[in-house]
C-alpha cells in the first residue's frame, strides 16, 4: 500500500471526507463508542461505488469493513484502526489521537516545574470537581454528548425507550448511519421498474379496496401509467383514509421499493401523494435500519432533531487542523449532516 497522503489523490481525498469523521469519532477515547458505530459496510460500498479511488485502496476498505456491525469489538477495533491508516496515510494511531485529544485539557507538569516546586498534596474533594467541571464544560461545548432528553419532540417516555436501545446521546443516534438512501426526485415508468430498487412512479388507480380477511387482511390497489400496472399493498391501513386516497380513477405517485413476483411488480407501504409530481415526495431521503423494534421512521425522526441541534451549535472537530487543511474536510458537523440529510443536488 502506498504511503501516499490523501491530499495527494482527489478520489482518496474524497473517500476520506466521507469516511474519516465517523471513523474517528469511533476510535475517541480508546474506542469508547466503537459499539454504537453501525451499517459501516454499507456506507464503505456506497461512498466506493459514487467515487472510486483506485482497486486497492477499495479493496482493502472492503475487506476491513464487510461483517463490521456482526463483529466483536476487538475485531471492530481493528478493523476501524485499519480504516483509519487507509485513510490517513499517517503513522499516529486512532488510539494515540484519542489520548492527545483527552489529554491535551490537562496543565501538564513542566520539567522546571517539577523541579523548583513539590506537588502540593489535592484535597480530598478536588477531583470530584474536577471531574464535573470537566463534564460540565465538554457537555456544554460538545453538543454529541447531550442526552437526547434534550432533543425537540424526545420526552423522558421517548428518552427511556430510546436508552433501552442502546442510544443514550445525540451521538449514538448521529453514529447510527442509514443502511441506505431513497432517491425520489425521478419518475419511471412502470415498464421500467426494476425488482429490489426504490422507485418513485405515478399512475391512475384502476382498482382498490379490502382483499382476504384475518391475519392476511390488506388493502391493495392497482395503478396504470399507460405503460404497465403496479401493485401497491398495505398491510397496516386505515380503511376510509386509503380509499379516499386510492379512488378509482384518482392520479397518484408512489415511492417504495419493487418487488417482482411472476413479473408483477408490487410495491408494499409505499409514500404516496396526490398528483404525478415525484418533487412533493422530496429529494433524497435516509432510510435506517430497525434497531431492537424501534421504527426507521421513527429513528429518522429523531435522527433529524439531532441534525437541526449540530446546524446550530456545530460539535468540535476530532481531527486536527493540518489534516482538515491537507485534505480539505468538512466539519464534523457538515459531514455529520450531508449523511443524514443529503441536498437535492447529491450524485
Amino acid at each position: 500500500m502506498s504511503s501516499t497522503s490523501p491530499a495527494d489523490d482527489p478520489k482518496r481525498g474524497a473517500l476520506a471526507q466521507a469516511l474519516l469523521p465517523p471513523l474517528l469519532f469511533a476510535s475517541r477515547d480508546d474506542f469508547k463508542l466503537i459499539d454504537r458505530l453501525s451499517g459501516v459496510d454499507g456506507l464503505v460500498d456506497g461512498v466506493i461505488e459514487r467515487i472510486g479511488g483506485g482497486e486497492r485502496l477499495a479493496r482493502a476498505l472492503r475487506n476491513a469493513a464487510t461483517g463490521f456491525d456482526a463483529a466483536d469489538l476487538d475485531s471492530k477495533r481493528a478493523r476501524v484502526t485499519r480504516m483509519l491508516e487507509l485513510l490517513q496515510g499517517l503513522a499516529v494511531t486512532p488510539v494515540t489521537l484519542a489520548v492527545t485529544t483527552k489529554t491535551t485539557t490537562e496543565a501538564p507538569q513542566t520539567a522546571t516545574t517539577a523541579k523548583t516546586k513539590a506537588p502540593e498534596k489535592p484535597k480530598p474533594t478536588t477531583p470530584s470537581l474536577t471531574k464535573r467541571a470537566t463534564k460540565q464544560t465538554t457537555e456544554a461545548t460538545d453538543p454529541l454528548t447531550w442526552p437526547l432528553s434534550r432533543l425537540k419532540g424526545v420526552g423522558p417516555l421517548k428518552a427511556a425507550q430510546l436508552h433501552e436501545r442502546g442510544l443514550l446521546t445525540i451521538a449514538d443516534v448521529l453514529f447510527t448511519l442509514p443502511r441506505t438512501y431513497e432517491d425520489r426526485r425521478e419518475k419511471k415508468k412502470i415498464s421500467e421498474v426494476e425488482d429490489g430498487l426504490l422507485t418513485v412512479v405515478a399512475g391512475a388507480v384502476q382498482i382498490s379496496g379490502i382483499v382476504g380477511g384475518g391475519r392476511g387482511r390488506r388493502f391493495e390497489a392497482t395503478i396504470d401509467d399507460g405503460t404497465g400496472l403496479l401493485r401497491l399493498v398495505f398491510f397496516h391501513f386505515k380503511q376510509g383514509e386509503l380509499m379516499a386516497r386510492l379512488a378509482r380513477g384518482s392520479v397518484v405517485t408512489a415511492s417504495g421499493e419493487i418487488k417482482k413476483q411472476q413479473g408483477r411488480a408490487t410495491m408494499i407501504h409505499p409514500r404516496l401523494t396526490l398528483g404525478d409530481k415525484a418533487t412533493a415526495l422530496g429529494g433524497v431521503s435516509a432510510v435506517y435500519p430497525e434497531i431492537k423494534g424501534l421504527h426507521p421512521l421513527e429513528l429518522a425522526r429523531v435522527a433529524a432533531a439531532a441534525v437541526d441541534v449540530i446546524e446550530k451549535t456545530p460539535p468540535p472537530d476530532p481531527l486536527p487542523a493540518q489534516i482538515v487543511t491537507a485534505v480539505k474536510l468538512p466539519s464534523l458537523a457538515e459531514a455529520l449532516t450531508s449523511l443524514h440529510k443529503p441536498t437535492a443536488d447529491i450524485d
